[in-house]
Parts: C-alpha cells; sequence; structure tokens
C-alpha cells in the first residue's frame, strides 16, 4: 500500500535538468508513502467536518430543514468545549499511551450521529447530544493529524494542506454526486474511522511516535500574540465559510453544490500550483482584494434573486478555501517554530475556526430562515459581519504573515532567559539541548549559540537584540557568521538542518 501511494504523489519521474530549468520556482516536490497517508488521513478528516456541516440529517424525510440545521450548532459547541478543556489537559498529552486514549474515544465516538439516525433515535435531545458528542471527537481527531502537520519542514507546510484541501473536495463530490443516500451513510461513518485507521498507521508504522512527542517541550504559546492573531485570523475565515455552507445545507440545488465544489477545486488547485512555484502567503492580496470584494458580496446578498445569491455564495467558497489553506499552513509551521504540543495549539486555533463557522452559520440561519427564496427581513445581520471583517482586517493583519520571518517576540521570565547561556540545566528542554548540541558540532563561540537558540525557536532579531543586549549589526553579525559556518541561507534550513541533526 505505502509503495502504491508514494508511486502515486512521486515527482521522481521529473529529470534533473528538468529541475534545473525550473531553479526559479521550487524544485518539484517529492511525497514519500508516509507523507501521502497524512495527506488523505487529514482530507478525509476535513471532508467529514464538511459532511457534517452540510446536514447528513436530511437523508431522513422525517427531519425538517430547522432541526437539521440546529444540531449543527451542538457540533459547534461540542467543539468549543473540547477546545477548551483539551487546552486544560494538553500538557498531558504529549505521551504515546494518552495518544492511544485519544485513539480510541476518537474511534468510538465519531460515527455516533449517523448511527444514531440509522437507528431511528430521532428525539431532540438524542440528535442534539449525538452532535455535540461528534464535535467533541471532531477536535482530538485533528489534534492527532496536527502531530502529521507539526512535522513538515517549510515547504511542505504550504503544499500539503492545499493538496490536502484538494483531495476533500473530490472526497465530497463522490459523496454528494456518486453515492447513493443508503451508502452515504456507510461512508459518514466510515470516513472518520479511516482517517483514524491511516493516523495510526502513519504513527505507528512509518514513524516512530514516541520520539516525534518528545520535540515538544511547551503548551503555552511563546508568541502569544502571533498565536491570537493567527486565531483571529481563522475566526474572520470561518464566519466567510460557515455563512455559504449553510446557504448550501438549505439549498436542494445539485447545481450549487456543483458549482460551490468546482469553486473549491480552482482555489485548491491554485494553491497547489502557487505553493510548487512561489510558496506565498497571500494574506496581503485577500486583504486588499478579495476580502472587501466578499463583503460587497454579503452586503447585496438580500437585494438580488436566487441566482445571484448562489454567485455570491460560491465567490465566499473560492475566497474561504484559498484563505484556509493559508490558516492550516500557518498552524503547521507555528507548531514547528515554537515546539508547541499540538494538542495545545489546535485547542486554541480550533476554537477560533469553530467561532467563526458558528457565526458564519448562525448569520445564515437569522437572515435566510430554512429555504434561499426567503426574503431577507435581518439585513442588519449583514451590515454587522460586514463592520466586524472591516475590524478584523484594519486591526488585526496590518502586516503579511511569515512564520519563519521576524515574528514578534514576548516576554520571557528570567529564569528562562538565563538558561540560554547554560545548556546543561535540566529544564532548558530537549530542543535547546539539541541546539547546543547542533553549536558545538559546528564550532559556534558561545555568544553564537545564544543567538542559535533563539534564532531557532523563531524569535526576531529586534528580540533578540533586546534580550542579548546588542546592536543591530552584532546581531546581523553573528547571524551571517552561523549561516556561513553551518553552510546554509535562510531560518528554514537552519531549523530543517538542527532537526535532522542526531
Amino acid at each position: 500500500m505505502e509503495k502504491i501511494i508514494a508511486r502515486l504523489f512521486s515527482k521522481e519521474t521529473y529529470s534533473r535538468e528538468r529541475q534545473i530549468q525550473k531553479s526559479s520556482s521550487l524544485n518539484p516536490p517529492i511525497i514519500t508513502g508516509s507523507d501521502a497517508i497524512g495527506i488523505i488521513g487529514f482530507s478525509l478528516y476535513l471532508s467529514w467536518v464538511i459532511s457534517v456541516l452540510l446536514n447528513p440529517l436530511l437523508i431522513r424525510s422525517e427531519i425538517d430543514k430547522d432541526l437539521a440545521s440546529s444540531v449543527v450548532f451542538c457540533f459547534f459547541l461540542g467543539g468549543i468545549i473540547a477546545s477548551c478543556f483539551t487546552w486544560i489537559i494538553s500538557g498531558k498529552l504529549t505521551s504515546v499511551p494518552s495518544v492511544v486514549a485519544v485513539i480510541i474515544f476518537v474511534i468510538i465516538s465519531a460515527p455516533i450521529p449517523v448511527l444514531v439516525v440509522i437507528n431511528g433515535f430521532i428525539e431532540i435531545p438524542v440528535l442534539y447530544f449525538a452532535w455535540g458528542i461528534a464535535g467533541f471527537s471532531a477536535v482530538y481527531l485533528l489534534s492527532l493529524w496536527a502531530i502529521f502537520l507539526s512535522k513538515l519542514t517549510h515547504k511542505k507546510a504550504v503544499l500539503y494542506p492545499a493538496l490536502s484541501m484538494f483531495i476533500q473536495t473530490v472526497i465530497l463530490f463522490f459523496i454528494f454526486f456518486v453515492f447513493r443516500s443508503d451508502a452515504l451513510v456507510v461512508a459518514m461513518i466510515l470516513i472518520p474511522l479511516a482517517s483514524t485507521i491511516l493516523f495510526v498507521y502513519w504513527a505507528f508504522k512509518l514513524n516512530k511516535l514516541e520520539d516525534i512527542l518528545l520535540t515538544y517541550d511547551s503548551t503555552r504559546p511563546q508568541d502569544g500574540k502571533s498565536l491570537l492573531r493567527s486565531s483571529v485570523a481563522m475566526i474572520a475565515n470561518g464566519i466567510l465559510l460557515g455563512f455559504p455552507l449553510y446557504c448550501l445545507s438549505i439549498s436542494s440545488s445539485a447545481t450549487f453544490l456543483l458549482c460551490a465544489l468546482t469553486a473549491m477545486i480552482v482555489a485548491t488547485l491554485y494553491k497547489i500550483y502557487d505553493s510548487t512555484h512561489y510558496q506565498r502567503y497571500e494574506v496581503n492580496i485577500i486583504i486588499k482584494i478579495i476580502a472587501p470584494t466578499a463583503a460587497i458580496g454579503f452586503l447585496s446578498f438580500p437585494y438580488f434573486g436566487i441566482e445571484w445569491k448562489i454567485a455570491c455564495c460560491v465567490f465566499m467558497f473560492l475566497v474561504a478555501t484559498i484563505n484556509e489553506s493559508i490558516c492550516w499552513s500557518a498552524v503547521s509551521e507555528y507548531m514547528r517554530v515554537y515546539r508547541l504540543v499540538p494538542f495545545a495549539n489546535i485547542a486554541f486555533g480550533r476554537a477560533g475556526d469553530i467561532l467563526g463557522l458558528a457565526c458564519g452559520y448562525a448569520c445564515g440561519k437569522l437572515l435566510l430562515g430554512s429555504t434561499l427564496m426567503s426574503e431577507s427581513e435581518n439585513t442588519y445581520i449583514l451590515d454587522l459581519l460586514v463592520i466586524a471583517l472591516v475590524v478584523v482586517q484594519t486591526f488585526i493583519f496590518r502586516d503579511s504573515y511569515s512564520p519563519f520571518a521576524e515574528n514578534k517576540g514576548t516576554d520571557l521570565n528570567h529564569s528562562e532567559t538565563n538558561c540560554y547561556s547554560n545548556p546543561g540545566v535540566s529544564h532548558i528542554g530537549r530542543w535547546r539541548i539539541k541546539c547546543s548540541e547542533f553549536a558545538r558540532n559546528y564550532q559556534l563561540t558561545s555568544r553564537q549559540e545564544e543567538v542559535l537558540v533563539l534564532l531557532a525557536k523563531g524569535y526576531s532579531t529586534s528580540y533578540i537584540r533586546d534580550v542579548l543586549f546588542v546592536s543591530d549589526h552584532t546581531i546581523k553579525a553573528h547571524i551571517y557568521n552561523i549561516y556561513r559556518k553551518v553552510d546554509v541561507h535562510s531560518r528554514q534550513e537552519l531549523i530543517k538542518l538542527i532537526e535532522d541533526y542526531e
């Protein structure tokens, strides 16, 4: 199986001459069988969540649309509760037994909603509870795949989320256009189970899970402001995605669904092309061009016919899919740079994503009710939504997100600051010990070692300057000499070299 998947995803057929001709872009990525399993498993998770939000309850004719849409809010509530709970216990989720316990919980709880429906338990309290449990388990399934995302190098962190979202869209196409209604029920049960099983295969067969978990030494964000900005970014994008998802869930138009999936495919293909050529994080483009255009779509939504409403929603899917890919890349980069425990990082970031989805979903329900054809009376809902998006764009996204570039530093306590010059102290963490061993191997000076530890943790040059009480010129000189001695040209290459160092 591993060889087949690796062959399907591998780019080894590119000749060396072809790679040289494309020297202006990234070399064609080589995706191993291990990576391919991770991509497919993460894609299954994404497709499962979207399927839940599109109301699989509607396969039962006796369940009306209002009830079907209301249980989705229980899914959101379960996710919020799971995020808060996970944040509290994230320090205990750093061992193999704890991960095994999470896997068992996900396998048992994820299929509960569909099992409840097919067994005829359609009482409202039962449905609410089932969907709440599913939302709870979804956060833990995502946290498992966060372990995979946290190990991605910079190039892969840009490409793999886009590739996963492309496969997710293909899976959704098969779910809604190829499978029959009875097969849809089976698919909704098997998808989360298959995703979990693929994680088990990836973690225990293709990688050493214990070694991976040992690389994380923090349950609190080193750069809280950066993580907060990322979480708010996911709130904004969740709103942009939640609103058209609600519109799609109350529509019976196959054309609408097909157009939405087509928009998602176009967006993911664009991101795949972009990540294999430029590796850009187009936050500036989204702020200056696409997001304001989406805001115009929100404002004009109530005043036009059904065709225009569908067109607006399709465009929102296009925008949100591009931005969602960027958000997942940012999540991956943050965990890798700051060595934050994946469960802690996902608890914080996913809470923002769920909150945004819930807000967008609620706006759709308040504005439209149970049909796209209804007259929109509560137009002030969209006005407030646009104002919120503008505020977020103005005060949160003033700068482009660049994970490995100049991240803003945060305050460290004095005991942590002083330990940089003494790598033998037991509480400095495995990552810093590895940096110290790396520095000695490359014969770096003690001062260069101090700079290396802070540099590899993702802190900006200005922050390192303040911590070490030196000038900008001195810091730049130290960084230049570090790069020269270890023969790298960027922070990304330096971190990759440290990670691979034995």
